[in-house]
C-alpha cells in the first residue's frame, strides 16, 4: 500500500469489484471508478459520514461490462456541501458485493 496513488480494493471470487476513489484527500469533486464483470448490473454508491449516516446515495441499474466513474461534486450535493471537514466511507453495492472505503475531505 501506500505511496498517494489510488486505492483498489477487489472481491474474493465471482463478481469482481475494482473500485478507486480520487483524489484522497479531497477538496470538491471525489470520482468514483469501478468495473462491471456482468451485464444488466445494479450499482448503488453511497456516502456516509463517520457516525453512518447516509448523506447521499445514487443507484444505476441495467449497467453494462467495462470500467464506469460516478462523479460527487462535493459543493453542489445538497446533503454534503455545508459539512465540515472530516472523513466520509463510499458503499459501493454491485449486485449485492459491496465494498466500503474511506475518504478524507478537506474544503
Amino acid at each position: 500500500a501506500g505511496g498517494g496513488g489510488p486505492t483498489r480494493l477487489a472481491a474474493a471470487e465471482g463478481l469482481t469489484l475494482d473500485v478507486v476513489l480520487y483524489p484522497n484527500p479531497v477538496s470538491s469533486v471525489q470520482n468514483v471508478d469501478y468495473n462491471i464483470t456482468e451485464d444488466n448490473s445494479s450499482v448503488l454508491i453511497s456516502i456516509y459520514d463517520m457516525k453512518g449516516e447516509l448523506l447521499t446515495t445514487k443507484q444505476y441499474d441495467n449497467i453494462a461490462t467495462g470500467d464506469h466513474t460516478y462523479t460527487l461534486d462535493l459543493n453542489s450535493e445538497a446533503s454534503i456541501s455545508s459539512i465540515a471537514n472530516g472523513i466520509f466511507l463510499c458503499m459501493v453495492n454491485i449486485n449485492g458485493r459491496i465494498e466500503t472505503k474511506r475518504f478524507i475531505m478537506m474544503k
